[in-house]
């Protein structure tokens, strides 16, 4: 093993104040000395946009001095919002911000316009003090938890041997650059107009022979406008305000795009800037919009090749999408259909977000999982290859994971990297410099490191994908699990594992775990995590530390089973019994994805097969069947249990086993202890990368319905439509996630037949003969389990009482005298079916004397309204300050009891006017009392 290099210490661009997000570093890197030829490039543009002078207009990215933290308050339809304010600008990331109610998910979360707030539907009586906010894992109305400088060790393995090829290397063609502006285009829910913009890179046409493949880039979300006058200030709102101007993020890839044009490919990089200033309302985050700007370009492109402008062979089209530009790219993927004039070859997503949980059958996919990503820190797009298992019949495309240690989330777009941006960067990693992804760890990857494996590995995938038919796919093992490294990527370490690809798949949920013996123990487990559930892999465990599995709530996010075994002594075994027998004739190697147990450290792992005729073998399991846990601490969300591949030679067991029968894979404990989930297990062909079949899933749209609620008490259901873009190739089916202001209900199984084109799925609901409250929104989820795609999957079942409101009726004394309490009570007409949340404020009388704070007993005021230090000659109205009650179940009276303070100053009468709310009917009623002396 070669002696992996220093590194020299950098400092990261200046981080915003608390609500910062920086981004972490973990994982060998390729020595400076090995990079030193590759600067960082100058990013080549050849339009000019003029320098705005300064206008003297206010900042438009400082918002009103509104007041900071959580409320909640009616939302004008009888329901309940909670609002967050921050005082800085919340960071314009490709996370989302997340929301929790007594630390359970509510969704889903609306973002202000000014990018300094969020809201959320909550139930009536939420109290402020249970509501918490976070991004990329780290808290926004908080202080962050100090990290932990604990280090689990080095990551798991070197950068292995070095391959006999290197995509990363430069090729032999002269490269061009040039850019183009075309007028923009309007998209439903965007007041304005996206931008149609590209960066060209492209081979000199001299020197072409024949028509080159298409590679295209979509940046992700960042700040969409800067002022080059004042770089600390990024603008709101879309055009651009005067005085700013777009961010260049589309320039960000030219040191990718100089790289691949010069191996013969014509690039684009797309400006999406127009989206990334909007989309803080769409509740996909904008993955729609974007796959749209994708396709439009698509189209332009389609004309120039059809006008002779470029001899561009768009039948070997490449998209590359970076953080949410990967999930617009894949949905492109999925929405193009076979019939345009351009068809998707592949597609490489680089830390991409998935909120949809979504990835696109038939289309080979590589997801490049950058391990210090401080933005997407729940490396959330693993699911772009743990959700293609099982989806669509036939599916050959390859699918892989590329985990590359050390990497952070913005490096790979040189104009989100502090040094080579023209707009204000940052490393988006935030934990400590001497953590185990801090900035002052051997462990880092530099910018030109991190630079230098998306190159190789971008590179790698595209000739992997455009390959001539018949070719040989000489960069597959970059991309299937095999252990190794291409010379331009240096010592830097990348684990890869990968599905489909003609592999025979066996998922844990197919099997029957075999009786343990030798001291382990072993079960199936739920692909759940950060619940209580003991049938959960990743019970207790923060869900941004394990990509692979799905949170419990909400309930039904599809997922699935994992094997795990644990043991405490060498030679204990367990496994698992096929369901069917598997044929392994026509393969080299069964690979298993393990993911290993941090808690019980590395393992050693042998692997024995079965056939059917009851003989058994251990074959040859490489790197001694190592699987080391990843480094880092949990503090901070690493040590992220991602699996590592274990790869099984089959070339010895010829003539030992029946490979095409084969019933039984039991792994051995070789470590002395140990504790491994096993995602699945695959027979991968010794003949390489098979045909993809040229298909597409049909994607699902789903709708809203809104009933008024049935007259007869009981389960009723609100019937939901769907539809399909086309007929179902073949039985299939989804899932629907419903989730309301109080809680989630159980997941809705929706199946499909084959030629099926439209449906409805039955939210379920309950009628009762009581006024029940304003209208039951249920927000729905639709979530692809087989033979289906999803285009648009949110919808809402809505629910209208049909019972009568009760009227309201307040009573309180008309006076009382020092020291004595006075009463207030609220008397529904009828009982109802819930507990209404009423309010009691204080509002100004309407002639003097008023009664002050100091008429209120000081212990009093300061543990029910929360005065504080306030002074006692201050005014009761005017501070908000206001008491909470409800009626209970069955209950039609409610109660407010104010104590007054006893003096012995005469003061004569003083008033004090009550203003008592029912919130959700918009329902008010004042009282004044006079506060007689004694």
């Amino acid at each position: 093993m070669r002696t992996r290099s220093a590194r020299r210490s950098w400092t990261a661009g200046a981080a915003c104040a608390a609500l910062s997000m920086t981004v972490l570093g973990l994982a060998p890197g390729a020595s400076t000395a090995a990079l030193a030829a590759d600067p960082d490039p100058a990013p080549v543009v050849t339009t000019t946009v003029a320098d705005p002078a300064p206008d003297g207009t206010a900042d438009p990215s400082a918002g009103p001095a509104t007041p900071v933290g959580w409320s909640v308050a009616e939302d004008g339809a009888g329901g309940a919002v909670a609002t967050w304010r921050s005082a800085e600008p919340i960071p314009v990331t490709s996370a989302r911000p997340e929301v929790t109610l007594a630390g359970q998910p509510v969704a889903p979360v609306t973002l202000a316009a000014d990018g300094r707030g969020l809201s959320v539907a909550v139930p009536p009586g939420t109290d402020p003090a249970d509501l918490a906010v976070t991004l990329s894992g780290q808290p926004l109305d908080g202080p962050a938890p100090a990290p932990s400088a604990r280090s689990l060790g080095a990551a798991a393995g070197d950068e292995g041997p070095l391959f006999g090829f290197d995509p990363g290397r430069a090729g032999s063609y002269a490269v061009t650059t040039s850019d183009y502006s075309l007028p923009g285009f309007s998209y439903p829910g965007f007041p304005g107009q996206l931008e149609m913009a590209g960066h060209v890179v492209v081979p000199r046409a001299d020197q072409l022979r024949a028509a080159a493949p298409l590679v295209l880039f979509l940046h992700g979300r960042h700040q969409a406008c800067w002022s080059p006058k004042r770089p600390d200030a990024f603008g709101d709102g879309w055009p651009c305000a005067k005085g700013f101007q777009p961010v260049p993020s589309q320039l960000g890839y030219d040191y990718l795009q100089r790289r691949l044009a010069s191996q013969g490919y014509l690039t684009v990089s797309i400006a999406a800037n127009g989206i990334n200033a909007q989309d803080y309302e769409a509740s996909d985050g904008g993955a729609k919009a974007r796959a749209a700007l994708v396709r439009r370009h698509l189209d332009q492109w389609a004309a120039w090749a059809s006008s002779g402008k470029y001899a561009v062979d768009l039948q070997r089209t490449v998209l590359v999408g970076h953080s949410r530009g990967g999930e617009g790219v894949d949905l492109a993927s999925q929405q193009v259909p076979l019939s345009a004039p351009y068809r998707i070859a592949g597609q490489v997503l680089l830390g991409p977000t998935d909120f949809a949980r979504r990835t696109a059958a038939y289309v080979p996919t590589v997801t490049v999982l950058p391990y210090c990503d401080g933005d997407v820190s729940d490396l959330q797009g693993q699911q772009f290859t743990d959700a293609s298992r099982g989806l669509a019949d036939g599916d050959t495309a390859l699918k892989s994971s590329v985990l590359v240690m050390g990497a952070n989330h913005n490096f790979f777009n040189t104009e989100w990297t502090p040094g080579l941006s023209k707009a204000p960067s940052q490393d988006d990693w935030f934990g400590a410099p001497k953590a185990a992804c801090g900035t002052a760890t051997a462990a880092r990857l530099t910018k030109a490191e991190q630079r230098a494996v998306g190159t190789a590995y971008v590179a790698g995938a595209v000739q992997l994908f455009t390959r001539a038919s018949g070719a040989a796919p000489t960069t597959l093992p970059m991309f299937d699990g095999t252990r190794g490294h291409v010379a331009s990527t240096g010592d830097a370490v990348v684990h890869t594992h990968a599905v489909g690809g003609g592999r025979s798949l066996v998922l844990p949920g197919t099997t029957t775990p075999t009786t343990p013996s030798g001291g382990a123990g072993a079960r199936l487990c739920r692909g759940y995590v950060g619940g209580s559930s003991a049938t959960a892999c990743g019970a207790r465990t923060d869900p941004g530390r394990a990509p692979h599995w799905a949170p419990e709530e909400p309930r039904g996010l599809p997922t699935q089973d994992a094997f795990v075994m644990s043991w405490t002594q060498a030679g204990a075994q367990a496994g698992m019994q096929l369901d069917q027998p598997l044929d392994l004739s026509r393969d080299a190697s069964v690979d298993l994805r393990v993911v290993a147990d941090p808690a019980r450290g590395t393992a050693r792992i042998g692997v024995r097969l079965t056939d059917a005729n009851g003989r058994t073998a251990e074959p040859l399991v490489e790197d001694s069947g190592l699987v080391a846990p990843l480094p880092g601490s949990a503090e901070v969300g690493l040590a992220k249990l991602v699996a590592q591949d274990v790869r099984v030679s089959l070339r010895d067991t010829s003539g030992v086993l029946d490979l095409t029968r084969i019933t039984r894979v039991e792994l051995v404990g070789r470590s002395t202890q140990g504790r491994v989930f096993v995602l699945d297990v695959a027979g991968v062909p010794a003949q390489g990368l098979p045909a993809v079949p040229a298909r597409r899933l049909p994607t699902l749209t789903l709708g809203s319905a809104r009933v008024t609620e049935a007259g007869d008490s009981g389960r009723h259901s609100v019937s939901v439509p769907w539809r399909l873009s086309a007929p179902a190739p073949a039985d299939g089916r989804f899932t629907v996630v419903q989730q309301d202001p109080e809680g989630a209900g159980a997941p809705l199984r929706v199946d499909v037949a084959a030629g099926q084109t439209t449906g409805s799925v039955e939210v379920p609901y309950t009628a009762d003969d009581v006024y029940s409250g304003p209208p039951r929104r249920t927000f729905l989820q639709a979530f692809a389990v087989r033979n289906v795609g999803i285009a648009d999957g949110d919808g809402a079942a809505v629910v209208v009482d049909d019972e009568q409101r009760p009227t309201l009726t307040v009573s309180a004394p008309a006076s009382v005298r020092e020291g004595d309490p006075v009463e207030v009570t609220v008397t529904l007409s009828a009982p109802v079916g819930y507990e209404p949340y009423l309010t009691l404020g204080f509002a100004k009388p309407t002639s003097a004397p008023r009664a002050t704070l100091g008429d209120l007993p000081r212990d009093w005021a300061r543990r029910r309204l929360g005065v504080g230090g306030t002074r006692a000659s201050s005014p009761l109205w005017g501070h908000g300050w206001s008491l909470g009650s409800s009626f209970g179940p069955g209950r039609t009276t409610a109660r407010f009891t104010v104590p007054t303070a006893r003096d012995s100053v005469k003061e004569g009468s003083e008033r004090i006017r009550l203003h008592v709310r029912l919130p959700e009917w918009g329902q008010f009623s004042d009282r004044t009392v006079l506060l007689r002396d004694r």
